[in-house]
C-alpha cells in the first residue's frame, strides 16, 4: 500500500494557547519501503505517527492510503511505542495472540507459531513480562504487531528504552524481519546513525513545528 501525506499539520489548542506540532508536511512511503523519520525532541515525530495510525486527526491536510483518506484506526497500521506496553498477566504466547483476540480470529495458535518461530522466542510461551530483559519483551511487541498482519508497521523509538548491545542484535533482528515479510516500516528515531543503519530513506524534521527539511536516501552498505 502507497502512503500519502498532504500538507499535514497539526496544532493543539488549550487554554494557555496553541502549539504547532506540524506544518506542511509532503511525503510518500512505497510499498515494502522502511522510512525513517528523524528529528530533534519535540519535532513532532510522534505526532506524525500518531496521525497516520488514525489515533489523532490533522489540524489541516490529509493522509491517503492507496488513494483513501485515513479517517480512523484500522489494522492495516500498526503502532509500536517505546514502552514494551505487555499485559503483565498475560504470558508471552497470550500477549502475542492479544491483537488476533480482537480482531475476532478463531484460528489463532498457528498464527501465533508463526511469530514466535519469527522472533525466535520459541521456549519463552509461557514466560510472562517480568521473566524477560527488555530486548525480549520488544520482541514480543513486534510479534504482536506482525500477527495482525498490518499494511504498514509503525514503530515509534522502539529501542530508545535498551543498552546499546541489545540494540544492535534487534537492529539486526527488525531488518531481517522486513526482508523476510517485506512489510511497509515507518521508524521514528532521534539518532541520525540508527536512521542510516536501518532506513532505505530518512525524513529530516525541523525543531518545532516540525517541518521537512530533507529528504534523504540511504546508500547501500551503510546497513549492519
Amino acid at each position: 500500500m502507497k502512503l500519502e501525506t498532504i500538507n499535514l499539520s497539526k496544532t493543539y489548542f488549550s487554554e494557555r494557547g496553541e502549539v504547532k506540532a506540524l506544518e506542511d508536511i509532503n511525503f510518500e512511503v512505497k510499498e515494502g519501503e522502511f522510512l525513517c523519520i528523524f528529528g530533534p525532541t519535540g519535532c513532532g515525530k510522534t505526532t506524525l505517527l500518531r496521525l497516520i495510525a488514525g489515533l489523532e486527526q490533522p489540524t489541516t491536510g490529509k493522509i491517503l492510503l492507496d488513494g483513501r483518506e485515513i479517517s480512523g484506526t484500522s489494522p492495516d497500521r500498526v503502532l509500536i511505542f517505546q514502552e514494551f506496553s505487555l499485559f503483565p498477566w498475560r504470558d508471552v504466547f497470550k500477549n502475542i495472540e492479544f491483537g488476533l483476540e480482537m480482531m475476532g480470529v478463531k484460528d489463532r495458535k498457528e498464527i501465533v507459531e508463526k511469530y514466535i518461530e519469527l522472533m525466535e522466542l520459541n521456549c519463552f510461551e509461557k514466560r510472562y513480562p517480568y521473566e524477560l530483559s527488555g530486548g525480549m519483551k520488544q520482541k514480543v511487541a513486534i510479534a504482536r504487531a506482525l500477527c495482525m498482519n498490518p499494511s504498514i508497521l509503525l514503530m515509534d523509538e522502539p529501542f530508545s528504552l535498551l543498552d546499546a548491545e541489545t540494540t544492535k542484535l534487534l537492529h539486526r533482528e527488525l531488518l531481517k524481519i522486513w526482508e523476510k515479510t517485506g512489510k511497509t516500516i515507518i521508524f521514528v528515531t532521534h539518532s541520525v546513525e540508527e536512521a542510516r543503519i536501518l532506513g532505505t530513506r530518512i525524513v529530516f524534521l525541523s525543531p518545532r513545528p516540525g517541518k521537512i527539511v530533507k529528504i534523504e536516501e540511504v546508500k547501500k552498505g551503510i546497513r549492519v
